[in-house]
């Protein structure tokens, strides 16, 4: 009888174990998800290909290699409907 009442006493302790452990696996999945990965670097290009909703002849570069740009900025002023510009306008 002692003999039943250790191994059930033992198999107690090993599930009460695997259930922390458990327990203790998803809180630290689900409370420490992942953060946003930042990836830093250089990225090098020696050609460009620029494309616009209409046609029409490039004026003016308005940025030069190196410099910083974001969404929405200018980088080019151009014009537009322009089918046969004249020398001087180019």
């Amino acid at each position: 009888m002692a003999e039943r009442s250790q191994h059930s006493n033992i198999l107690l302790a090993f599930i009460s174990l695997t259930a922390v452990i458990v327990i203790v696996s998803l809180i630290g999945f689900f409370t420490l998800g992942k953060g946003p990965e930042i990836i830093q670097g250089q990225a090098e290009a020696d050609e460009y290909r620029v494309s616009s909703k209409v046609p029409g002849r490039i004026l003016e570069f308005r940025v030069k290699e190196g410099d910083k740009v974001k969404a929405g900025d200018t980088a080019l002023h151009s014009a537009r409907g322009c089918r046969f510009c004249r020398p001087e306008w180019s």
